[in-house]
């Protein structure tokens, strides 16, 4: 753990001053990001609603590009706009005394999402030039989806019969996966896949120092701190939450279908024994890393 710290808080030092340019924002980019914008979402804390983006003047739009330029230039992502509002929605038929009956509805200000289009826009075809995530993660990417998950794992099934195989399957979903993000290990990450200098130092700002705070009815709680995760209800959590868990473990003798944070594990063989086997060998290299 302390040398992942050190070769990150290295990394960060060594690229401070680096002048490699990010592709700058056009006003045409954010324009066509706001036309697809849906009215009737909610507002972040700041109270500016997707209705005004949808009608700002011209010059505004410069401005935001402007804004969205000079972040690039300083590698820092604003942070009014890293306070997520968190609305609990009670679960059906659930005790609406307890916390854990609710399901978290985050919310961030309309501008940070704008802002996150434009970078995530450049972060995605960094990786599939590069070709980096792998082909088995189906979540959050560009022409894949569940529907091409399933054929996967249909095909799969459909060749062990045609085969007169056995397949047996493991479905995982990791309790609040993208709460325990860890950051450190994140930019670790970002620098081993030799993702851009610039985009690594803007990602760094973007994911420190976010906070949240609980409204109920009119009322806001106090604001407290968010040390870890990736935000809920941003663009660009799930496409880190994929990069984070990219170096999935794989074995011969298994297949892996995911689809950000859900994973199912498939085997298949003449002999349902060795199944059984090969699928608790898979489980137990993951559960020994």
């Amino acid at each position: 753990m302390f040398l992942l710290v050190f070769i990150v808080d290295a990394y960060i030092t060594d690229h401070t001053n680096n002048t490699d340019p990010i592709p700058p924002a056009l006003p045409s980019e954010v324009i066509t990001y706001i036309k697809k914008i849906k009215v009737k979402k909610s507002s972040g804390r700041d109270g500016i609603t997707n209705k005004m983006i949808k009608n700002l003047p011209l010059l505004t739009v410069f401005k935001i590009t402007n804004i969205v330029n000079n972040m690039f230039k300083l590698r820092y992502f604003p942070n009014a706009w890293k306070t997520a509002v968190v609305i609990p929605i009670l679960k059906p038929g659930k005790n609406p005394k307890l916390a854990e009956s609710h399901r978290p509805i985050s919310l961030l200000p309309i501008l940070s999402k704008l802002a996150e289009k434009i970078i995530s826009a450049r972060f995605n075809d960094y990786l599939e030039k590069e070709n980096i995530l792998v082909p088995e993660q189906h979540g959050f990417r560009p022409r894949l989806s569940t529907t091409h998950q399933l054929l996967r794992v249909v095909e799969y099934i459909k060749d062990g019969i045609d085969r007169h195989q056995y397949t047996a399957a493991v479905f995982l979903d990791i309790q609040k996966a993208f709460d325990r993000v860890w950051h450190t290990g994140l930019l670790f990450k970002l620098i081993m896949y030799k993702i851009p200098p610039l985009l690594i130092l803007l990602l760094k700002s973007y994911i420190s120092d976010r906070s949240f705070t609980v409204k109920i009815n009119r009322t806001f709680s106090q604001v407290r701190p968010a040390k870890a995760g990736v935000a809920q209800g941003s663009i660009l959590g799930p496409v880190l939450f994929n990069l984070y868990v990219n170096d999935i473990l794989k074995t011969t003798n298994t297949m892996i279908s995911m689809y950000a944070d859900d994973t199912a594990i498939l085997s298949r063989h003449y002999n349902p024994n060795t199944l059984t086997q090969n699928i608790n060998e898979h489980l137990e290299i993951w559960f020994s890393v």
